[in-house]
């Protein structure tokens, strides 16, 4: 699977292009290896769509630049989550926050867990209860579809079409640009440590 894109093929699909015009191609297929962190890998696509939803709601900017992850999951050694304790993290905070009120509700938590597994903790499900009762919309959601879904009915959005190559194809391209940069910081460093050629004598 080439991850290989250029700009115009890249807009053509977030666009919703199918594919039939000329500066069109298919999105790189989403991978069907069974991957080491399945979570970290739905929330990217769960941001992925987040930036496909600014590309075709610019009105919307505003609520959805106001979603963002937390910190709290993922798996650390003692000694670090020692570190993130004392700093004030804290058991059971959704992965997903959407501090925007709608609909009578003060704003949005989701708790994103893989699609063939993955159960809310205890803690997990007590602060979605007291947040709940609190006022906020919050859900338990498996993949990053699910998320996406609950995040759109929250945000009163259209569910986008062709959706999940739109998303890869901003994941691929993604990728791509962070690929360049680090290729160009290390062609810049090694100018850096290269050292200095003589003049030649006459």
């Amino acid at each position: 699977m080439t991850e290989r894109m250029d700009v115009a093929t890249y807009r053509a699909i977030l666009a919703g292009n199918s594919g039939t015009g000329s500066d069109a191609a298919p999105a790189p297929a989403r991978p069907t290896v069974k991957r080491a962190e399945p979570e970290y890998e739905e929330q990217v696509r769960f941001f992925g769509l987040v930036a496909l939803l600014l590309q075709i709601h610019a009105d919307r900017a505003e609520q959805l630049e106001d979603v963002w992850a937390t910190s709290s999951g993922g798996r650390r050694d003692a000694r670090t989550a020692g570190k993130l304790k004392a700093a004030g993290q804290r058991p059971g905070v959704p992965d997903i926050e959407a501090p925007v009120p709608m609909g009578g509700f003060h704003g949005l938590f989701i708790e994103l867990k893989p699609l063939d597994s993955g159960r809310a903790s205890r803690e997990q499900k007590a602060r979605l209860e007291r947040l709940h009762r609190r006022g906020y919309r919050t859900a338990v959601c498996h993949g990053w579809l699910a998320a996406g879904r609950v995040l759109c009915a929250y945000l009163a959005l259209p569910w986008p079409d062709n959706v999940e190559a739109r998303v890869e194809a901003h994941l691929a391209f993604e990728r791509q640009l962070r690929r360049r940069a680090r290729q160009a910081a290390r062609r810049a460093q090694r100018q850096v440590s290269a050292p200095p050629r003589r003049s030649a004598q006459l």
